[in-house]
């Protein structure tokens, strides 16, 4: 009760309280109210009491175990590692052996300056203006050549 009197009596939780209607059809306002007067009529020593600092080894956090937070083992169904193999394993078997090559799969192995046209001849020529490496002019320069005749005998 005491961390709701807190929370209460801060002030944007109380605009918080004052703009959502919601709230106050449930009557959490008469609910502030009454905390809010049991909390002015506590002492100052409990204030004080509360102020001074906690120590880490003598409180429950120090026993804490971050292992009970995180999900346990045997939360899970006796049966759900077996339907998971068999899901892995039966859509393993029809993408890797049963299922028949299409057009998409050829399209997909076919090497890339097939399927845009002239882009071999794009890069040739960039390579010929930019290179610096005779050798690889020289090369760039001969499959142009190849490329031009077989598209003037095409």
């Amino acid at each position: 009760m005491n961390y709701l009197a807190k929370l209460l009596k801060d002030p944007m939780t109380r605009n918080v309280l004052r703009y959502f209607p919601v709230l106050r059809k449930h009557r959490v306002l008469s609910l502030e109210r009454s905390v809010c007067r049991n909390f002015s009529q506590k002492t100052v020593e409990t204030n004080e009491a509360e102020d001074r600092p906690v120590k880490y080894s003598a409180s429950p956090a120090a026993k804490f175990k971050a292992r009970s937070s995180l999900k346990h083992e045997n939360d899970r169904l006796w049966y759900e590692p077996g339907v998971i193999i068999a899901s892995l394993s039966i859509f393993l078997i029809y993408f890797l052996v049963l299922r028949e090559e299409n057009d998409l799969d050829e399209e997909i192995y076919m090497p890339f300056d097939q399927r845009i046209a002239h882009i071999e001849e794009d890069q040739l020529r960039s390579v010929v203006e930019h290179s610096t490496n005779s050798e690889e002019m020289v090369s760039a320069l001969r499959r142009l050549e190849e490329i031009n005749s077989k598209d003037l005998k095409e």
